[in-house]
C-alpha cells in the first residue's frame, strides 16, 4: 500500500468539543485504492513535527465544508503547510472539493458563488471524456492559475477538474468516496496520481 498523509476537516461536537474527522467512506475508497491513510491532526505544530517523520510521500485534502481562508482556521493552515511541503520536495497533492479550491486559492484563483453544483449525479467532460459523477459545492474556482491545465468542465462551464504542469497536484470537485458504488476509474485516478512525481 502507498502510505498517504489524509488532511481531515474539523467538525463541532456536543459541549463545544472540536473533533478532527474523516467520513468513513473513505476508510474503505482508501483501501481499494491501494492507499494507506496517515491522519493528519488540524494543529499546526503536530503536522511539522509529522512531516519530519516522514511517513509519507503525498497527501490528499479529502473536502468536506466550505473553504474558510483565515488565520483562526487551523485546517487550512495545515494545507499551507503541505501544500509548501509538496512545492519543496515535489511530492504528490491530489485536492478533493473544498481541498482542490484551498489548492487553487494558495496559487491565486478566486472563488465565486456558483448554481446548480449540489446534486447526487452530474455529467460532466473529464479528459475530453463524459462521466458521471456527484457535485456538492456553492462556489466555484475562477482564474485559474496557468501552471495548471483544467481538464474537467461541467456542462456551464464550471471548472472540476485540473492538474499540474510541472507539480504533481491534481484537483477535482466532486467527492469519489460519496459514489455508490464507487467508480473503480476513481480508484485508478487516485493510485496514480499519488505516485505521480515531477
Amino acid at each position: 500500500m502507498i502510505p498517504v498523509y489524509i488532511v481531515q476537516q474539523i467538525t463541532l461536537q456536543q459541549h463545544g468539543e472540536l473533533h478532527d474527522s474523516l467520513d468513513q467512506r473513505w476508510n474503505d475508497f482508501l483501501l481499494k485504492a491501494d492507499i494507506l491513510p496517515v491522519l493528519l491532526p488540524n494543529n499546526p505544530d503536530l503536522v511539522d513535527e509529522m512531516l519530519r517523520c516522514n511517513l509519507a510521500e503525498a497527501a490528499i485534502f479529502t473536502g468536506g465544508g466550505e473553504y474558510h481562508n483565515s488565520k483562526s482556521d487551523t485546517r487550512s493552515e495545515v494545507e499551507r503547510i503541505i501544500m509548501r511541503w509538496s512545492e519543496i520536495h515535489g511530492y504528490p497533492l491530489v485536492g478533493v472539493c473544498r481541498g482542490m479550491q484551498s489548492m487553487m486559492l494558495y496559487k491565486g484563483s478566486k472563488l465565486k458563488l456558483c448554481e446548480g453544483q449540489v446534486s447526487n449525479t452530474q455529467n460532466i467532460t473529464f479528459f475530453g471524456e463524459r462521466i458521471c459523477v456527484n457535485s456538492f459545492h456553492n462556489f466555484e474556482c475562477t482564474a485559474i492559475n496557468a501552471e495548471f491545465d483544467i481538464v474537467g468542465t461541467s456542462d456551464d462551464g464550471v471548472v472540476k477538474a485540473v492538474t499540474g504542469k510541472v507539480l504533481p497536484w491534481f484537483g477535482l470537485m466532486w467527492h469519489p468516496e460519496r459514489l455508490c458504488p464507487h467508480r473503480v476509474e476513481d480508484y485508478n485516478l487516485f493510485k496514480k496520481y499519488v505516485s505521480r512525481r515531477i
